[in-house]
């Protein structure tokens, strides 16, 4: 398979806006390299430090020289269409102007790119591995196979979710992650104590990786797969709801998610832009929900939701 590999160079502020229309048009992993962040700090009692700098490879750091303090971020399509979408939707969007350099790679070359970019690191007490450093003696690990689908752990979306279920009891808990991307918070749900996840999603791909990082990380038998859209299932409840998807999707799913969840059940929401999280709570107070406790990292809210007895 051939891959075009892209490095977009944008202005620092348009980061977060440029990272998610990638990702939704169908980047296949980022790595950012912001040479203005020695560190991202994400708050006294919120997760470790995140080293960005630690993630730079000799060519973001050439890149650096040639175009100063803008933000680079490298990534792979699978087709061309995936960049063209990108183009349009950033033209329209980011508020600066942004240039984007390109070359195609095959396979291998793909996988050992990757590997430049992503070194083990730590979410709270989790830590993130990747399938090439397996043999790592650190505990609780999450092993993905990082690139292949949404959710590294290096986004803000998923780790303030990773980050905030530590401060919860997952013990003999019936979970369900929607939109699983890579599995990374299903996994840490049960790596946490959980019974049993579920992971769904509408990207077939994204179910068979997660099968596979589910299996690396040794947590296969508390698992089950499901490749298609979210729904209500009268024979289905569970006591917490993992939800790292938009804005549009979390409105359009809602009353199928309070109808999924247990009393007293919780759901950790994230992938709200800046600017959707006032509306969206609203609608969530007006179904049941008691808002328990909200994060917000650059442009992105999460909250923590718990459903009242009815």
């Amino acid at each position: 398979m051939k891959y075009e590999k892209i490095t977009v160079i944008i202005d620092p502020k348009d980061e977060d806006l440029a990272t998610y229309l990638l990702f939704e048009c169908g980047a296949s992993g980022i790595s950012t390299y912001n040479p203005q962040d020695d560190k991202i700090e994400t708050g006294s009692d919120t997760f470790d430090y995140v080293d960005k700098n630690a993630f730079a490879t000799k060519e973001q750091i050439e890149l650096q020289k040639k175009y100063g303090n803008k933000c680079f971020l490298t990534l792979f399509f699978e087709n061309n269409s995936g960049l063209n979408d990108f183009k349009l939707k950033a033209k329209e969007m980011l508020e600066y102007s942004f240039e984007i350099i390109s070359e195609n790679v095959d396979d291998t070359t793909w996988i050992n790119e990757w590997k430049k970019f992503y070194e083990p690191f730590k979410i709270g007490k989790i830590w993130i591995v990747p399938t090439w450093n397996n043999e790592l003696d650190l505990k609780p690990k999450i092993v993905l196979d990082p690139g292949i689908a949404f959710g590294t752990g290096q986004h803000e979306t998923t780790s303030m979710i990773l980050y905030g279920m530590q401060k919860y009891s997952f013990e003999n808990k019936n979970v369900i992650d929607i939109g699983c991307g890579s599995g990374i918070l299903g996994i840490g749900a049960i790596k946490l104590g959980a019974k049993k996840c579920h992971f769904i999603d509408i990207e077939e791909r994204a179910v068979e990786i997660t099968k596979k990082n589910c299996l690396s990380s040794g947590v296969e038998k508390l698992s089950t797969f499901e490749n298609g859209y979210f729904k209500k299932n009268e024979n289905k409840t569970y006591d917490i709801i993992l939800a790292n998807l938009t804005a549009n999707i979390l409105d359009m799913i809602k009353t199928d998610m309070f109808d999924s969840l247990n009393n007293n059940g919780l759901i950790f929401a994230s992938g709200i832009i800046d600017g959707r999280e006032t509306e969206l709570e609203e609608k969530f107070l007006k179904l049941g929900f008691v808002i328990i406790s909200k994060e917000k990292q650059n442009d992105w809210h999460s909250m923590v939701m718990r459903k009242e007895k009815r």
